[in-house]
Formats: C-alpha cells, structure tokens, sequence
C-alpha cells in the first residue's frame, strides 16, 4: 500500500501533458477520489488554459509539478512517454501512462523494471478496457475461438507520431492478448500509409496455440468511425458495437438459438481507468492493465509493424 494513502488525505495527481486527450485526463483527476494538484504541458498557453477552467496551477516544468505530487497522469505525445516515465519513477511517482506506454518494446523494459525496482504502480491507459460494452460482454466470453475486430476512424490530424498499429489497433491487440491468455504463434500482417508516411491502414490475422484465431482491421483514414468485436466461442457468439455501446448474444440452448440485445450503461472509461489505477495505488493490487502486460502488447506490436514493413520493402523492390 502507498505510505501517502493512509485514510486522512488524498492522494494528489498531477497530469503532464494537457493535449486533446489530457485535459479529458485533467477535468476526470479534477472529479476522482484523489486531489488535482495541478497540470504541466510544454505549451504554456495550452496549460494555463487548461489549470484556469479547472483552478489548480499550471506548473513552469516537469519537476516542480513531480515535487507537489503522489501519482502522475501522463498524457504526452507517444515519443515522449518514455522520457516523461522514466523522470516521475525516479522521482518515486506512480505512473499511469497513456498508450502506447513507449514506442519500442526495449524502452517498455525499463519502465517496467524501474517501476518494479522503486516498488511504484506502472498502469497503461488502455482505457477500451474500460468500456462498459466490453465490461458487460467481458462476462459472457469464455475461451474464445475466433475474434474479429475492426476499428476505423476519420484521419485525426493528432497522434501520428505512431503507426495505426500502435495508435489504434494496439486497443484490440491488449483485449485479444487479455482473452487468449499467450502470446500468437504465427501472424500476417499487410498495411499501407494513406495519408502520413506511417502505416494507415493495416490488416493482421494472429493464430494462437490451441487453434484460436484473431483478425483485426484498424484505418485512420476512413470516412467514418466504427469499433466493432465479435467474438465466437462454443455455444454462441456475442457482437459488441464500443461506439455505441450495443451488444447481441447469440446463445446456443436446447430450445435452439436464442438472440438476446442491450445497451451496456456504467462510468466514462476514462473515469473508470483512473478509478481502478488510484485503487491499486492505495491498495498495492495490479492495475487492470499492467506496465507489463503493455510492454506485451507493445512487443507484438512491434512485431507486426516489422512484418508491415517487410512486406512493403519487398512489394517496392523491382522484381
């Protein structure tokens, strides 16, 4: 358990990087069960405007924000995350770090180790995980034979300091590592860029050791948006729409198949996934997504990006 959480005060977030996705972070830190001790971006304009609507101070750098508080919500651009980590563990801060936690599996490694080493919470913001959809279907599924994902979005303009393997389908590719328990033994992977020099649109089929498959599509170039699972398992299957939050289940009974639709209802994932990363502080349990299991997710990752990257050289060699 955290020596700062001992029933009297809360513990105090402070939140780096207060871009589009981090002033969601900050205004979420701002309502939870800790205490919102203030916010630092590089964009100074960008901070103050932030720490104004919210009246906590905008910190001048990185350190005098760490100086003032128990926990850091790390919201930066991707490339910076492990810069960013790395100076909060050593400052003895627990870390939840926006996905992907870094960049390359190695930089991962040393996160994890650190966090380990200086015994602080190391949680990754997978927040899809978080999903009351996926909370709800999360109870239906069990042992899993046949997972297809597809996740498309308009192009963001944002976050294209990544790949799409690592900007969008890294979500899928944490559910499907979470459900199937191991790493793939065979995969394939093929994509393209569209609209940046990186990998827009990609395709991947993961073949796992007792036969399961997943096939998982994700673009950041599409006309519109659409986050679609279905999951198929012995004795029926459930479809579950993360955008609008419907599910169907398709049971197999002895009366024949039974159809059954809801709309899942709970907390903003965001809200939920600082919930259960302050829970671990307090309590020293894992978060529900570990700095290792996003070291994991990276590696494959990466592993599909190289795969990616094999194939285009080869399709723009002369043949």
């Amino acid at each position: 358990m955290d020596s700062s959480s001992n029933g009297t005060s809360p513990l105090r977030i402070g939140v780096v990087g207060v871009g589009h996705l981090g002033r969601h972070h900050a205004r979420i830190a701002s309502q939870s069960t800790a205490s919102l001790v203030g916010v630092f971006d590089t964009n100074g304009t960008r901070a103050h405007e932030v720490a104004t609507t919210l009246g906590v101070p905008a910190f001048p750098n990185l350190d005098s924000l760490l100086a003032r508080c128990d926990v850091a919500v790390i919201a930066t651009p991707a490339a910076s995350h492990f810069a960013v980590a790395r100076s909060a563990l050593e400052a003895d801060k627990h870390c939840l770090v926006e996905k992907p936690l870094v960049t390359d599996p190695a930089s991962a490694g040393v996160l994890v180790a650190l966090a380990r080493e200086r015994h602080r919470v190391l949680a990754v913001g997978h927040s899809e995980r978080f999903n009351p959809a996926l909370e709800h279907a999360d109870r239906f599924i069990r042992d899993p034979l046949y997972v297809e994902v597809t996740r498309v979005a308009p192009f963001p303009g944002r976050g294209m300091d990544v790949d799409v393997v690592k900007d969008l389908m890294v979500h899928d590719l944490e559910i499907v590592l979470h459900w199937m328990g191991t790493y793939p033994t065979e995969m394939r992977a093929v994509g393209i860029p569209l609209v940046t020099d990186k990998v827009d649109m990609a395709s991947v089929r993961l073949e796992f050791e007792h036969g399961q498959v997943a096939a998982l599509t994700a673009s950041r170039a599409s006309p519109s948006a659409l986050r679609v699972m279905r999951v198929f398992q012995r004795g029926g299957y459930v479809s579950v729409d993360l955008g609008s939050k419907k599910l169907r289940f398709v049971r197999q009974t002895p009366a024949g198949l039974t159809i059954e639709e809801s709309v899942a209802d709970g907390p903003e994932p965001l809200k939920a996934e600082l919930e259960d990363f302050l829970s671990a502080v307090r309590t020293g349990r894992p978060p529900r997504v570990s700095g290792h299991e996003g070291a994991q997710v990276l590696r494959l990752a990466e592993d599909i990006v190289t795969l990616i990257g094999s194939r285009l050289r080869h399709l723009s060699t002369p043949q």
